[in-house]
Order: structure tokens, then sequence, then C-alpha cells
């Protein structure tokens, strides 16, 4: 690498739903970080696929823009929440279709993040109050967010925190160790169905 080429790695994150979708982004080059935010908010005359369609095309834009048009070093989204059931189908759709445009325009396949491991990572707890992950986002350099785009923030510092060695408090080294494990285990597990078809 050149003296004046400097390694540039983006980090996302995506809070997904179907009205307001929150993403954000961390661009980092040597030590300048750089941090955005949006929310997409899809009509509410929309709905089915030309719901899907406005999604992936606004989130995939922003990404592509923000990033200057260069794959994404890492990404990760949130998924739903442990043990959850009757999801609505909607919102799984709504997932499947974004983590299908992060895995497009990623280097590595996205994490899929459960709620409570997003809050530990935030704010140190796993049961924490949504203006708790806000105002903790906000002490992390992200400025005023709304709810949407602070979970799509951690999703983004999740994102980086699992690629890179950085600093971390130990609740947030914890979320991450637990992070680990879960997408180990689910792995070995995949591995171990497929030797027994």
């Amino acid at each position: 690498m050149g003296p004046n080429k400097a390694r540039i790695r983006h980090y996302a994150g995506i809070d997904p739903s179907k009205r307001k979708t929150g993403v954000a982004l961390i661009t980092l080059r040597d030590k300048e970080i750089h941090k955005y935010t949006s929310l997409v908010i899809a009509p509410k005359e929309l709905d089915d696929i030309q719901l899907l369609l406005h999604l992936r095309n606004d989130v995939d834009m922003f990404f592509k823009k923000k990033a200057n048009w260069e794959l994404l070093t890492g990404s990760a989204i949130e998924g739903p929440s442990l043990y959850s059931v009757n999801k609505s189908d909607d919102l799984g759709q709504v997932r499947g279709v974004l983590k299908v445009v992060l895995a497009d325009g990623s280097k590595n396949l996205p994490h899929t993040i459960p709620p409570a491991s997003l809050k530990k990572f935030a704010a140190g707890n796993g049961h924490a109050k949504k203006d708790a992950i806000v105002k903790k986002a906000e002490e992390c350099g992200w400025g005023r967010l709304t709810e949407d785009e602070a979970d799509a923030a951690w999703l983004a510092e999740i994102a980086w925190a699992l690629s890179e060695k950085r600093k971390l408090s130990r609740k947030q080294i914890e979320a991450i160790d637990g992070i680990r494990k879960m997408t180990f285990q689910k792995t070995h597990a995949a591995k171990l169905s497929s030797f027994n078809l």
C-alpha cells in the first residue's frame, strides 16, 4: 500500500421495520472515524412487493452513496427476539430482503444480532430501555438519533467490534463473546446436519 493510500473500512447496521427502518454506517480511514445514519420511511400506501422493493432500493442506495460505492467490510442486522413466536410474516420478509442487500454489498455475510445482545452492547443491560440506547449512542459520538437510528448505529458498532480489535467495556466484550458463541453453535450445527441427510 502506497504512502497516500489509506486502508478504508465500512461497517453497516440495519434496524429493520416495515415503515421506519434505521440504517447506519461507520467509515474508518486510518484514525478518522465518520458515522452516518438515516431513517428509511416507507409510505403507508406501499405494501407487499412494492414495500420490499422500496426498502431494498433506498437502503442499498444509502450504503452505496455513503461508502462511495465500495463494498462493506462488515454488517449486522437486528434479528427477532429470542424464543419469539407469532412474529409477523411481513417483518420476516423485510428482514430477509435487507439481509440480501447487506450480503450483496459486503465482503462478508451479515451478522444477525438478537435484541438483547444489542441492548447489552449499547447500554450494558440486555433489558435496557430505548431512551438509554439513544442516550448511549449520542455519548458515543452519533449525535441525536431516533430510536431506530440508534439501534442501527449500535449494530454498526457491533459489526466493527466483531471484525477488529478495539477498546470495549467489559459488558460489550461479554456481548460480543455471546454473539460469537451463538454464531459458532449455528455454524457447527449446520455442518453437522449436512452429514445426516
